[in-house]
């Protein structure tokens, strides 16, 4: 995923990606953070709005990913409990910018 991920530098390019056909987008959170998400989207509603993407392929677009996800195996969702946070809240200072670099 790293080696593409100057490609993405441009909110823009999730549009592109959309124009040529592509209905979802992965953004791996190791190598991205949240306002390069934003970009994306805000660029993506923009060109919605400036009529780059059309409503006819935006609709077409979001029922493919609809029958997708109709079709796709689903997993039960399972709350973890308050004591599972707890433990994680108390492992998070192991996993520092230094130790990061180490592992």
């Amino acid at each position: 995923m790293h080696a593409v991920s100057r490609m993405f530098d441009d909110p823009t390019a999730a549009v592109r990606l959309l124009l040529a056909g592509t209905d979802l987008m992965m953004v791996c959170a190791y190598w991205t953070d949240t306002d390069r998400c934003r970009g994306f989207a805000q660029a993506m509603i923009a060109a919605r709005q400036q009529g780059i993407i059309s409503a006819q392929a935006a609709s077409q677009s979001l029922e493919r990913i609809h029958s997708l996800l109709l079709r796709a195996p689903q997993n039960q969702v399972t709350p973890l409990s308050p004591d599972v946070f707890e433990r994680h809240r108390g492992a998070a200072p192991l996993f520092t910018a230094e130790t990061a670099e180490v592992i």
